[in-house]
């Protein structure tokens, strides 16, 4: 009796790792020509609570990638463009005056052949 129950368990714990085996390697399957995290171009946060006239935007990217570094207003509509070219792998400084912006809520942010990503500020 006892040893039934062991083989019970054992065809069981077997079951179990052939099915976990078998979903990786499904996920792995699906996941082949994503895009990975580490590919993405990082867009840092302002460390100003309020902007006033002179900024720097930071970002990185990992490899030689065209981006659209654009300032948008609260509709989202496209305010400034600040610049549009391919940038080399590394980190980059985009500066903006916003001495002739009114005060308010705005958007910025990066756009490339596979990503897009915005964060707020505000002027002040």
């Amino acid at each position: 009796m006892q040893l039934e129950s062991w083989t019970s368990f054992l065809t069981v714990t077997l079951l179990i790792f052939i099915g976990v085996v078998l979903y990786r390697r499904l996920l792995h399957h699906f996941s082949k020509g994503r895009i990975k995290p580490e590919d993405y171009c990082i867009l840092y946060d302002l460390e100003l609570q309020e902007v006033v006239d002179n900024v720097e935007f930071y970002f990185t990217l990992p490899n030689k990638t065209f981006v659209t570094f654009e300032i948008l207003n609260k509709d989202w509509q496209v305010v400034e463009e600040l610049e549009a070219k391919d940038f080399e792998p590394g980190g980059h400084i985009v500066r903006l005056n916003a001495t002739d912006y009114p005060s308010g809520e705005y958007f910025y942010g990066i756009r490339t052949e596979v990503q897009k990503m915005y964060k707020k500020f505000r002027k002040a």
